[in-house]
């Protein structure tokens, strides 16, 4: 694979568009190549070419942090890693349903042409097929990869973009790590979720549930959420805990 930073063009792009799971999009080349978008901030081509990327991932955050730097610093050695990585070529948004088709096959590496964007059923099997409303005490969790969140804006206490990912509180004892985060919502990511952001929709905000499947080679089984609006939290959102790597 090949990692790339976002241009703060792309960010900002990205920023606005709707996500496909919790923290993951999909980009498009102009030659129809697609890259998983992570957190907004990195992506990540599937081929043969990361070794000198991984290795100064290694070099500059190493394994575990207990111990070894705090948290602040986590996310500093985290960001001069991403400022080392190659501008991202041009690349625009793949919508939804044609992200969907893709991205159970999109680990391994370059497979043209592209498939059509398949017809879409009223509801898709373990992938939210529940719908609700919030009654103002529920509380969900979001798992980022980097210390700033694209779609959280403590500030106003909103989560400013449409159709954001994130767990129920059920799910937090499982969810004890950066990367048991990422095997449980079987995301395609490269790097942890370490970023857990606790959030409380006020009352009425409507949710979407569901049961995350096995994809990408994770695990899966949590179950997750995802909010089709921006909403307002009730009270203040809290600054995010940062959870161990493994």
């Amino acid at each position: 694979m090949t990692i790339f930073q976002l241009t703060p063009q792309q960010i900002e792009q990205f920023a606005n568009e709707p996500e496909v799971d919790m923290g993951v999009q999909v980009g498009i080349q102009g030659d129809g190549t697609p890259l998983v978008v992570e957190s907004g901030r990195i992506a990540v081509l599937y081929d043969d070419d990361s070794a000198e990327q991984l290795n100064l991932f290694y070099e500059l955050v190493g394994v575990g942090r207990d111990g070894a730097f705090s948290a602040e610093e986590y996310g500093q050695r985290l960001e001069a890693w991403v400022s080392r990585l190659r501008p991202c070529p041009p690349i625009t948004p793949m919508a939804a349903l044609a992200a969907w088709s893709i991205l159970p096959f999109i680990h391994m590496g370059p497979r043209y042409p592209l498939p059509a964007t398949p017809w879409r059923p009223s509801y898709v099997y373990g992938h939210l097929p529940f719908k609700g409303l919030c009654g103002g005490q529920d509380v969900f969790y979001r798992y980022e990869q980097f210390s700033k969140s694209q779609r959280i804006d403590r500030a106003s206490n909103r989560i400013v973009k449409p159709e954001t990912y994130a767990a129920p509180a059920s799910e937090k004892p499982f969810t004890p790590t950066g990367l048991s985060a990422v095997g449980r919502f079987a995301l395609p990511k490269l790097l942890p979720a370490c970023w857990r952001y606790e959030l409380t929709p006020v009352r009425g905000t409507l949710v979407y549930y569901g049961a995350s499947v096995p994809l990408y080679g994770q695990s899966g089984g949590a179950v997750e959420v995802m909010f089709p609006h921006p909403f307002d939290n009730h009270g203040n959102i809290p600054a995010a805990t940062v959870l161990p790597i493994l």
